[in-house]
């Protein structure tokens, strides 16, 4: 892994503070709510701008093609037919979710972040994000139903989501967490948020906890329950938006003409890389 040269804003109590830096260049201030902060990273000599041709190094083309291979073996893949209770809602968990299928799924859900919408979709996502687990996956998905039956509650969760999009913070997180009902969850109020702009915000699961911590020990780190769970509490967050930085930063690194990289898609690639061995 190439030095990043990449700051992060971290959380001491509820406020973002001055940054911290992944590798040697401190100093920098970054937003995450500026879209154009990682083209001041400090090694400009390792890479170009996106508007400048690319170098045809070996290293460089051997570095894309191995986070490439990643992204493509990312194989997540759901049937939301298994939702116990599909049948209730036509037109909706009616389809399997292939990977190559998942930016159509993301813009289906940012569509339907509007107070005049339904929450369907965004219970469809809350399957999807829980799948894997085969015990729970039902009755979160049913509490999420539950929690936003009202109106009113539809219109908190889409405007929770999109505070946190636009003024990502800790408190902003804890009201994303309250208006979805997800009191003790961290990794699925945060997939609402990176399926709400998947070119800024990636996902984030214990997979992910633990690749970051044995890539970048040095950094802050999610905090986990005994299980790897993580749990959601202000070093968690602080965790986070190191890793959102570095993958904003990943993707800024990998994107060539015609052919971007979103922090989205950093995220699946990493999320492949069982042994830790991407470069």
């Amino acid at each position: 892994m190439p030095h990043l040269g990449l700051a992060v804003f971290y959380v001491s109590t509820n406020k973002l503070h001055q940054p911290r830096a992944i590798g040697p260049a401190a100093g920098h201030p970054h937003d995450l709510k500026r879209p154009g902060i990682l083209k001041q990273a400090a090694h400009v000599s390792q890479w170009q701008p996106m508007d400048s041709p690319w170098p045809a190094s070996d290293s460089d083309s051997q570095m894309l093609q191995a986070w490439k291979s990643g992204r493509d073996a990312f194989n997540w893949t759901v049937d939301l037919r298994h939702f116990g209770d599909a049948a209730r809602y036509p037109g909706y968990f009616d389809r399997r979710i292939e990977p190559h299928a998942i930016p159509p799924f993301e813009q289906l859900f940012q569509s339907s972040l509007k107070p005049g919408a339904s929450p369907h979709r965004a219970a469809e996502v809350t399957f999807w994000k829980n799948y894997g687990d085969h015990r729970s996956r039902d009755r979160i998905t049913r509490n999420f139903f539950e929690w936003l039956l009202d109106h009113q509650g539809w219109i908190r969760f889409v405007s929770a989501t999109e505070q946190i999009r636009d003024h990502p913070s800790w408190e902003a997180f804890r009201n994303l967490v309250a208006c979805c009902g997800q009191v003790a969850g961290f990794a699925t109020p945060l997939t609402y948020l990176a399926f709400s702009d998947p070119e800024r915000y990636p996902m984030v699961d214990k997979r992910i906890g633990q690749w970051w911590k044995r890539r970048f020990p040095s950094e802050p780190q999610f905090s986990c329950r005994e299980d790897g769970w993580i749990k959601p509490c202000v070093a968690s967050w602080n965790a986070y938006l190191a890793w959102t930085c570095f993958c904003r930063r990943q993707a800024e690194l990998l994107s060539r003409p015609h052919a971007p990289w979103r922090a989205r898609d950093v995220e699946m690639a990493v999320w492949t890389d069982r042994a830790f061995q991407l470069p």
